[in-house]
């Protein structure tokens, strides 16, 4: 009966990161392994998008294998990596847009004019989006380590981190799908005024960054 609810739980568990990954199966054989943000440069620019979808087919393709072949303490986990995280200035691409991002800040949005307000606002949800999903992916890792593992904690560790990459992949396809009409700059204000931000309780440490390679 134990055998039977612990299989069940994995089935769920699998499931839940089939809905949170891209279908687009070729981008899980391609970037299933993640090993440095430097495979999604070009030059100084990171390619965002890319790295959002190799993110999320790492931790499927990691929960996929756990599934098959069961728990292996030697697998290494998926890699928790910042998407926004910049110790200087770099340009990240989401969808064709190419942002500006200083400290970890947004700084500009090439050929839109935004607002200051418009931009810290962005950068405030962005920042707090990557925090959230280095923290669940985290979390998740460290919940596998347990001698004695909880799959439904898991499951929900799993679905809030992929929840987050979510958000971030979401709101930048929107924005880069409204710079293409016209008065790109007020549309796109007014779309992240509307950004709502799932509730969470965490207290992050002061400049706390996930470590990345």
């Amino acid at each position: 009966m134990k055998n039977a609810v612990s299989l069940s739980l994995w089935i769920t568990l699998f499931v839940a990161c089939c809905t949170g990954c891209n279908s687009n199966k070729n981008l899980i054989t391609q970037n299933s392994s993640l090993n440095t943000l430097n495979q999604f440069k070009v030059g100084e620019k990171i390619n965002g998008s890319q790295l959002i979808e190799a993110m999320l087919a790492q931790r499927f393709q990691f929960n996929k294998i756990l599934i098959k072949n069961g728990f292996n303490p030697k697998m290494p986990y998926p890699k928790v990596v910042s998407v926004m995280n910049s110790a200087s200035v770099v340009t990240i691409s989401f969808n064709g847009l190419d942002y500006s991002v200083i400290e970890n800040k947004i700084a500009g949005i090439k050929g839109i004019t935004l607002s200051p307000l418009a931009l810290s606002s962005l950068s405030d949800k962005m920042t707090k989006l990557d925090l959230i999903q280095q923290y669940y992916g985290e979390q998740s890792n460290l919940a596998y380590g347990l001698k004695k593992r909880d799959l439904q904690m898991i499951k929900e560790l799993d679905r809030r981190y992929f929840a987050a990459l979510k958000s971030i992949r979401q709101i930048t396809l929107h924005i880069s799908e409204l710079a293409r009409k016209p008065h790109p700059a007020i549309s796109i204000e007014i779309s992240i005024a509307k950004i709502k931000l799932p509730d969470s309780k965490i207290e992050f440490k002061k400049n706390y960054v996930a470590e990345a390679e």
